[in-house]
């Protein structure tokens, strides 16, 4: 007897209006030690309100490059004024930590902590995971990326594949 294995399909889906989600990422460079951490923030039809991705140097793993992405984010959703915010991020270890009420003391518990502390400024700040299907448009943003990238930040705009991944998102949650 054959089974079949049918393939997970996810897709991004809207947070409930007011709040923005603010979807993370992080490309991490073993080599040298650095990583690229990126998120993009939406609104409550899928329209891109905010985006933004930077280097970062002397990362020591993935793991921590994941909780800086998350911490970055948080930070753009703060920048922009947003008040209430769902940060979702492919990285169930790290999202796992920022829900936990104990005290992390893994190689990323001073970001876990910086991240539940800057948190604490919205009326409403959930952490989400998503698998990576459901997450590939802030993939996309820190996968295209200039090697002299320092910082780039975007206000209702980002790059070109980007914009066209988060319309296509758009399109699926209501289609024509």
């Amino acid at each position: 007897m054959q089974r079949s294995n049918p393939q997970l399909f996810v897709r991004w889906e809207n947070p409930l209006a007011p709040a923005v989600k603010v979807n993370v990422d992080a490309s991490f460079k073993a080599f040298n030690r650095s990583a690229i951490t990126g998120a993009i923030i939406r609104d409550s039809e899928g329209y891109v309100v905010g985006a933004s991705r930077r280097l970062c140097q002397s990362i020591p793993s993935a793991f921590t490059a994941e909780a800086l992405a998350v911490l970055h984010g948080i930070i753009l959703a703060a920048d922009l004024g947003f008040h209430f915010i769902w940060v979702e991020s492919d990285s169930l270890a790290v999202v796992k930590i920022l829900n936990s009420n104990t005290i992390d003391k893994s190689e990323i518990g001073a970001i876990t902590w910086d991240s539940k502390v800057k948190a604490c400024i919205f009326e409403e700040c959930k952490f989400l995971f998503v698998p990576r299907q459901g997450n590939r448009v802030a993939h996309a943003l820190v996968s295209d990326y200039d090697s002299d990238l320092f910082e780039e930040f975007w206000v209702e705009d980002a790059p070109a594949l980007v914009l066209s991944m988060a319309d296509s998102d758009r399109r699926y949650l209501d289609p024509p």
